[in-house]
């Protein structure tokens, strides 16, 4: 069911109000109309019946009953309308005018009354011992006729008021409550649809109504305002991160070689030293094949290592579907000489059903890397690493890296997310603000645990929707 408008509603409210009080109004009009034609004809008959009480009482008294009649001949024909009748003390009838109503007289109480269309009034006539009543009976037709033209007048001037009013009423609340009332609702379904423009519009009148548009139009020109000084904020926001996060594998991979050239020296000492014995040997075949075996595997393993290294200077790739095992893997396995040559035990627990997500493999290396990095740099020859990856129900993974190195003191762990907050002297306080940034664009969820001598705990967790890594992507 439709409903009504605040004009319409307004209006059938005031119709059935003014309805209410001129009708009542009207009713009230009309019964102080009927009483003052009572009251006037109640003294029209008292006038005529204190005349005709005097000279009936003197004619009874002289036992005149002719100049009863003789009256009564004269009234009727200056009146014919008023039937007087006289009546003795039992109700027999003395005297009449011509065709008056000799049962209604009879029935006429003591003083005057109005009904049914006929007004009564009866008076005592005195005449020595002789006890009468004089009753006059004059129909009201003509009053009737008055108070129904009263009625008409009043029901006239009580619809020609209520149409006036509503036409007033529909006008004034349309162009004062309505046009302004629509205009704000536009407003709010633009608002709400993303469009924080203000149309032109001609102005309103400076009412409570008009100020409230008014102030709700300045409202969404703030909110307009505010928006935009957001979405800069917001990309100047991102372009930060992005750049906190290129820095923070430019220093990873800084730190990297230094590692990783100790691991691809190894290979480089092997591969110098069998071909220097390669040129004393060529002329044996046998020790020739073997010595290039030899080198062919150190060129191998260099080229596996170089290659691990590059993995992480590619260009980010767009979000698909992928198995997060594969770029926790490529982590470990580049991260793994390090931790072997700092002596730290080690140790992979990959879940084997971990389902696929859709994500940025990169996202899922950077995180890996910079959790499982900071978890070797905290830990001493001794210590342990663990880095565990698994199911969180079914729309989510779960990434947990613990070591049991040296922890972080309480004032320290407050400020672990800060950007360029470090405890090392060579770190760059980059790796968890990073991790943090990628985990919030990605919809996640991040928990870190740490106890000074006790080790450290972080623990990722990730939602697989395509919907959670679109921004990321977006923003690249």
């Amino acid at each position: 069911m439709q409903h009504l408008s605040l004009a319409t509603r307004l209006s059938i409210a005031l119709a059935v109000v003014a309805l209410a009080l001129l009708g009542a109004g009207g009713a009230w009009q009309l019964a102080a109309e009927r009483d003052d034609l009572d009251d006037a004809v109640e003294r029209e008959l008292r006038m005529l019946g204190r005349s005709l009480q005097v000279s009936f009482e003197n004619a009874l008294r002289d036992r005149q009953s002719e100049d009863v009649h003789d009256t009564l001949d004269a009234l009727d024909r200056l009146d014919p309308t008023v039937d007087v009748v006289v009546l003795d003390a039992q109700d027999r009838v003395l005297a009449s005018s011509d065709g008056a109503d000799l049962v209604a007289a009879r029935a006429v109480a003591s003083g005057f009354h109005a009904d049914h269309g006929s007004a009564e009034l009866r008076l005592p006539l005195r005449a020595d011992t002789r006890r009468a009543h004089l009753v006059l009976v004059r129909p009201t037709t003509d009053v009737e006729r008055d108070l129904a033209a009263t009625r008409r007048r009043v029901a006239g001037s009580l619809a020609i008021y209520v149409f006036l009013l509503l036409l007033t009423t529909v006008i004034a609340t349309r162009l004062w409550v309505g046009a302004p009332l629509a205009r704000m609702l536009a407003h709010i379904r633009r608002v709400r649809a993303g469009d924080l423009s203000v149309p032109a519009h001609p102005s309103l009148k400076r009412d409570e109504i008009g100020e409230t548009v008014h102030e709700f139009e300045r409202l969404v020109e703030d909110l307009a305002s505010a928006r935009a000084r957001l979405e800069a904020e917001t990309e100047a926001r991102r372009g930060f991160e992005r750049a906190v996060r290129e820095m923070d594998k430019l220093a990873t991979l800084g730190q990297l070689a230094a590692g990783l050239a100790h691991e691809i020296g190894s290979p480089l000492q092997v591969l110098e030293g069998r071909l220097a014995s390669l040129e004393k040997r060529a002329g044996d075949p046998d020790e020739t094949r073997r010595l290039a075996g030899i080198a062919r595997e150190q060129a191998a393993r260099i080229t596996r290592i170089v290659a691990r290294l590059s993995n992480l200077t590619r260009r980010p790739t767009s979000p698909t579907h992928v198995d997060p095992r594969e770029p926790v893997r490529s982590i470990l396995s580049l991260l793994e000489p390090e931790a072997r040559r700092r002596g730290v035990r080690w140790e992979a627990e990959l879940a084997d059903d971990v389902p696929t997500m859709h994500a940025d493999p990169d996202a899922l290396q950077q995180i890996t890397l910079n959790l499982v990095r900071n978890a070797i740099e905290a830990s001493s020859a001794g210590d342990s690493v663990v880095v565990r990856l698994d199911r969180e129900g079914d729309d989510a993974i779960t990434l947990e890296v613990r070591d049991t190195g040296r922890g972080m003191s309480p004032e320290h762990r407050d400020r672990a997310f800060e950007p360029f907050f470090t405890t090392r002297a060579d770190g760059t306080g980059l790796g968890l603000a990073v991790v943090r940034g990628i985990v919030t664009e990605l919809r996640g969820e991040i928990a870190f645990e740490s106890e000074l001598e006790r080790g450290t705990r972080v623990r990722v967790v990730l939602p697989r929707s395509e919907g959670a890594t679109r921004r990321i992507d977006d923003e690249r």
